[in-house]
């Protein structure tokens, strides 16, 4: 995990976290002080630090959908995330199990995440 700290002077205001799997970004790590004087620009400024760190080292970044509750009480609207597998190419075998994957997606996780979203 690669942590970048964000300053005013001596003070910590922001923070991010990222992580870095086969050349894909993630940040699972985000946060900065709500009672800034500035603190509803710090969260730009902190994506904006991820996006310049991603595409200075060529990194696929990956912004995921996540952490419902803090996007939400920025005004932020709740958004699924998808994945695409494509499986034409593989053995009956290895199709069958990602469609059990598949199933258990949409018919479990799925319901779970919409009955417990607030």
């Amino acid at each position: 995990m690669n942590y970048q700290l964000l300053f005013d002077g001596d003070q910590i205001i922001g923070v991010l976290g990222m992580k870095v799997v086969d050349e894909v970004s993630t940040t699972p790590i985000l946060g900065y002080d709500h009672h800034h004087p500035n603190a509803n620009v710090l969260y730009r400024i902190i994506t904006a630090k991820i996006t310049r760190t991603s595409s200075d080292c060529n990194f696929h970044r990956h912004a995921s959908s996540g952490a419902n509750k803090f996007k939400q009480l920025r005004g932020g609207v709740t958004n699924e995330e998808f994945t695409m597998v494509k499986t034409s190419h593989l053995s009956w075998w290895r199709r069958l199990n990602w469609g059990l994957i598949r199933f258990m997606a949409q018919k479990i996780g799925r319901p779970l995440t919409h009955k417990f979203e607030t």
